[in-house]
């Protein structure tokens, strides 16, 4: 059983067995093509999905205050994805994307080859994401930042896909507000928070996920029409990354030190019930599980 689904199931007991379940989600790829263009998966659906994997590139800058010493507590900002640096930049796909799903299939369309994806070669399709994320230095090893700890940010959601001219492009599909993160073990950091618009998404790409077995009033179960549901239904989230220690180097700023690295993990969405929304922010992450390592 994967880390993920203890995760969840441990918080369900913590919440009287009926508090938050592990949640599938899947993916209506109606729609999403550009101009009259062509997916290549016309009116298809996914099937059921346990996760999402990741890869992904990032770049944090620790400010180390007036003694220019990096130490824990210090304030820093990480961008990633296709964002890195914090410039956005779509050419940056190949290396910041979904890797693929669990459980996967080869059926739909899904890639990480940003030169397939055109509607002459079948229509390929890609998912990407963008991180601004802001904390502070958690734990020190040595010279090394050994975790840092996340209290907010957000995380964008992009469809990848041909724009009509030969190349590629990315649409916002949905947010990820980040609430806060687990530094425990830094082997499978776990940053976590809810699904959120902005209300510019374009209505064929905002209902491109959905929540199996959950919707609002009966009828939409798009993670858009949860979120715009009265009362709201929270969908939460949750990633598994590895985070190893890492050396900061001098710059760009006077008393500045960057981190740059390479990374690969896993999403999953649940949807906790009010009562045990809570324990999403705090005891969701603290209740000593065993971890996995994720390889890269």
């Amino acid at each position: 059983m994967k880390m993920f689904q203890k995760t969840i199931i441990a918080l369900a007991l913590a919440g009287g067995c009926s508090g938050a379940f592990a949640g599938q989600f899947y993916l209506d790829l109606t729609g999403t093509a550009n101009g009259g263009g062509n997916l290549g998966v016309g009116d298809s659906m996914t099937g059921l999905k346990n996760e999402a994997t990741v890869q992904y590139n990032s770049n944090t800058i620790i400010d180390a205050g007036g003694d220019g010493v990096v130490g824990v507590g210090d304030a820093l900002t990480t961008t990633g994805g296709l964002n890195v640096g914090g410039v956005f930049n779509v050419a940056n796909f190949d290396s910041n994307h979904v890797t693929g799903f669990d459980p996967g299939s080869d059926s739909e369309g899904i890639t990480n080859d940003s030169t397939i994806i055109d509607d002459a070669t079948g229509g390929a399709w890609g998912l990407s994401f963008s991180m601004n994320l802001v904390g502070e230095v958690a734990a020190m090893s040595g010279l090394a930042v050994e975790s840092v700890e996340y209290t907010g940010g957000l995380i964008e959601v992009w469809l990848i896909r041909e724009d009509g001219a030969g190349g590629i492009e990315a649409v916002n599909a949905f947010d990820m507000t980040v609430t806060g993160s687990d530094p425990s073990n830094p082997e499978n950091f776990l940053i976590y928070g809810n699904v959120s618009f902005s209300g510019n998404e374009p209505a064929a790409v905002r209902d491109l996920f959905h929540y199996n077995g959950k919707t609002c009033g009966g009828a939409g179960d798009s993670f858009y029409d949860l979120a715009n549901c009265v009362p709201p239904v929270e969908i939460a989230f949750v990633i598994d990354q590895n985070l190893n220690n890492v050396v900061p180097v001098a710059g760009p700023g006077q008393n500045e030190f960057t981190i740059a690295g390479d990374h690969d993990g896993s999403i999953v969405f649940v949807v906790p019930e009010p009562a045990t929304l809570f324990l999403m922010g705090g005891s969701l992450l603290g209740l000593g599980l065993s971890r996995r390592r994720l390889s890269k």
